[in-house]
């Protein structure tokens, strides 16, 4: 309340306009998420509790659990404990396939990563490439941009040209 329904906007406004305005498919195989840090974290969270819209999502050094600091933990509210990706991967897990770039080295991302990769279980369909060292910037995941295109095409029938 008092906020902008930005999740509302993004899940159901944003795909209903591209459908009625572009050339666009309204099936869920015809939508990816896609996302880099901050965005991994959005595309991750809008696939993971949409999936009736989205099919798959591209986390590309994202994050699985927002970190607002140590003294703040605000999944632990009832009311947010529904973007808790890596339980609701664990317990719940919806039918989607994300792919998921990671560098061990990113101080930033990879613990969420690692904890969410080792939570995921079908129907959530993961594939991750882990890189050793790297770091938290778009230098790093750069060179995998192509082969998670290739992997969405691969993935989704709307995506195969």
């Amino acid at each position: 309340r008092g906020h902008p329904p930005t999740d509302a906007w993004l899940s159901r406004v944003v795909p209903r306009w591209a459908v009625a305005h572009l050339h666009t498919r309204a099936e869920r195989s015809a939508w990816v998420t896609y996302g880099y840090s901050y965005g991994g974290w959005c595309a991750a969270s809008l696939t993971l509790r949409h999936p009736d819209v989205f099919a798959a999502a591209v986390v590309l050094e994202g994050y699985f659990e927002p970190d607002f600091g140590a003294a703040y933990e605000p999944l632990r509210t009832p009311q947010l404990r529904a973007y808790d990706l890596i339980a609701l991967a664990h317990d719940h897990p919806p039918p989607v396939a994300m792919w998921i770039f990671a560098s061990r080295q990113d101080s930033l991302s990879y613990p969420t990563t690692a904890r969410f990769l080792a939570a995921a279980r079908s129907p959530t369909s993961v594939t991750a490439t882990v890189v050793p060292t790297g770091g938290h910037r778009t230098s790093v995941f750069e060179a995998f941009a192509g082969p998670a295109w290739s992997w969405v095409a691969r993935t989704l029938p709307a995506f195969h040209g």
